[in-house]
C-alpha cells in the first residue's frame, strides 16, 4: 500500500487556494452566504414592519387627540326652584290613585247630590270637593256615607250655602275627606 504524498513548491496565492478549496468547502461557503442573505432581507422586512406601526400608531394617537379636543357640551343651566317644585306638583298629581278615587266617590254619591268640583291634595293625602244637594238632609247622608266609604280615613263639612238664585234652592256644601297613604 503506498501512500500517495502531495507535495507541492508552489508559492501559496489565491488562484491556488481557490483551486485546492475541497468541494464540501465551497457547499458550506454557498449556505453560510444564502443564510446571511435571508438574514438581511428578514431585517430589511422587519425594518419597513415598525416603520408601518410607528405610522399605524401616529395615526392613532392623532385620532386620539381629535375626539379629546372636541368641544365639550356645555352643562343645562340649574333649574329654578319655582319649576321644580311646579313639576313635582304635576307628577304628584299624576301619581294619585285616580281609579280607586273616583270608584270611592261613585260609591258614595246619591242620585239627589251633584259633584261640582274634587281637588285632590297628594301632599297631605286630602280631596276638597264642592257638591250641591236637594236638601241639607241629603247633603249630611253624602258626608256621612263618604265616612263609611274604605277607602276614606275620614270625612267632614267645611262649608255649606243655601243657592238663592236657583228656583230650586239647593245646598251647595264644601267638603274634605282624608285617604290612607297606601290607599285601602
Amino acid at each position: 500500500m503506498t501512500r500517495r504524498l502531495n507535495i507541492d513548491f508552489a508559492p501559496p496565492t489565491l488562484a491556488r487556494t481557490l483551486r485546492l478549496t475541497p468541494q464540501w468547502a465551497w457547499s458550506l461557503g454557498l449556505v453560510g452566504l444564502l443564510l446571511c442573505l435571508a438574514a438581511a432581507l428578514s431585517w430589511q422586512r422587519a425594518g419597513q414592519d415598525q416603520l408601518a406601526l410607528r405610522d399605524e400608531i401616529a395615526a392613532v394617537e392623532a385620532r386620539l387627540a381629535a375626539r379629546q379636543t372636541r368641544p365639550r357640551v356645555k352643562a343645562a343651566p340649574p333649574v329654578p326652584e319655582a319649576q321644580v317644585l311646579a313639576v313635582n306638583s304635576v307628577i304628584s298629581r299624576l301619581n294619585l290613585p285616580w281609579g280607586a278615587l273616583f270608584e270611592a266617590f261613585e260609591q258614595s254619591t246619591a242620585p239627589s247630590i251633584a259633584l261640582l268640583e274634587i281637588n285632590p291634595d297628594p301632599k297631605n293625602h286630602v280631596v276638597r270637593g264642592i257638591a250641591e244637594a236637594r236638601t241639607g238632609a241629603a247633603m249630611l247622608g253624602y258626608v256621612e256615607r263618604l265616612k263609611r266609604e274604605p277607602f276614606w280615613v275620614d270625612a267632614r263639612l267645611t262649608k255649606h250655602e243655601f243657592v238663592d238664585q236657583d228656583a230650586t234652592q239647593p245646598v251647595r256644601f264644601e267638603f274634605e275627606v282624608l285617604w290612607q297613604e297606601g290607599g285601602p
